[in-house]
């Protein structure tokens, strides 16, 4: 054409060339229509990842990966409650042993590869937790005074404390704290 490398072209010409050097200058550059193409190029291989994750993924649900077994148990824990008064001055310890329920088992969790995500993974973890709560009334039954001798009056003798254990243990997202 009639006009220099550092001119542009005339009005309603559009230049089109492969990658390479630029006339007369050490510059490199690649035509909108190469960059086109790669990009094209990347939407394919995006593509065909994404669908190669949702295989690889069915597969691992179809082969299995252990079955869940979320679930309540009983278990004993020991418990020591102590009691201030307004001072801060202790007035007295209660101790008991103690059954109340807690959620143990394990849930279905995976990894799988992903060219989204910054790690090149995509992880879905799921924990066992508590799916409902309800409050339950423990009277602590050994209590005593600052200097250790125990208590037999009946006022100072119990304290009730209010827990709020689990009743339904399921599998849910880990860290997910929005229920």
């Amino acid at each position: 054409p009639g006009y220099s490398h550092n001119a542009y072209p005339p009005y309603g010409k559009v230049l089109r060339r492969k990658c390479g050097e630029v006339p007369n200058m050490s510059t490199r550059y690649c035509s909108s229509s190469s960059i086109y193409g790669l990009l094209s190029w990347l939407l394919v291989l995006l593509f065909v990842l994404s669908r190669l994750e949702r295989r690889v993924s069915a597969l691992r649900y179809a082969q299995g990966t252990g079955d869940e077994n979320c679930e309540t148990l009983k278990s004993e824990i020991h418990l020591i409650k102590e009691e201030f008064d307004e001072l801060g001055r202790m007035q007295r310890t209660c101790n008991a042993d103690v059954i109340v329920n807690k959620c143990e088992g394990l849930c279905n969790s995976q990894v799988q590869p992903s060219v989204i995500t910054p790690t090149g993974f995509l992880k879905e973890c799921y924990c066992c937790r508590e799916s409902f709560l309800k409050e339950k009334i423990i009277t602590l039954t050994h209590c005593y005074d600052p200097d250790g001798t125990r208590l037999s009056t009946p006022e100072m003798a119990t304290m009730d404390i209010r827990l709020r254990e689990p009743t339904d243990c399921k599998c849910f997202k880990c860290g997910d704290f929005t229920r």
